[in-house]
């Protein structure tokens, strides 16, 4: 009985073991230094943080997404690859969101009134609004969102793929 529960807490041992980064060396500290770039960039309390609680039927300040277009054209390259392949797996699926997102702020928002918004200039922004901007604006938000759960899954992945190292001020 002794012996089967040693063994079981060894095998937990393992598989927590290999919960955090596999690399070491100069391919752990690139991928801490590439998530430490990747928070700098996008961290929870910025353009992240406003998509999460905007309201995109409203206007808004188009350079507030920066970061996020920035991600989506700048880490799509080698240069940015994690050689972890979960984190990388997970950069993948965070960089599909931020494209997707920034394609539907792209073809469903024009300028009004020096903003951004859904709702062109001759559509009062009172509403009640016509099905399409409806529709457009739901789309937003379903993009916003999918962005935000992958934001927060590359968050939890890095924290807990490379350590305590990885945590930002």
């Amino acid at each position: 009985m002794l012996l089967g529960l040693g063994a079981t807490h060894i095998e937990l041992e393992r598989s927590q073991r290999e919960e955090t980064h596999s690399l070491h060396g100069p391919q752990a500290e690139n991928d801490a230094a590439l998530f430490a770039e990747l928070q700098d960039l996008l961290p929870s309390h910025g353009a992240i943080d406003f998509i999460k609680h905007h309201d995109f039927g409203g206007s808004f300040r188009l350079d507030n997404l920066d970061p996020i277009r920035l991600f989506g054209y700048e880490w799509d390259n080698a240069q940015h690859e994690f050689n972890d392949s979960a984190l990388e797996a997970q950069r993948k699926q965070l960089l599909r969101a931020a494209k997707y997102f920034s394609e539907a702020i792209a073809y469903k928002t024009s300028p009004r009134r020096g903003m951004q918004s859904v709702v062109p200039e001759d559509v009062s922004s009172t509403g009640p609004f016509p099905e399409w901007i409806r529709r457009d604006i739901c789309e937003i938000h379903l993009a916003a969102e999918a962005l935000v759960d992958e934001h927060q899954k590359m968050i939890r992945l890095g924290r807990k793929r490379l350590g305590p190292r990885s945590r930002r001020s």
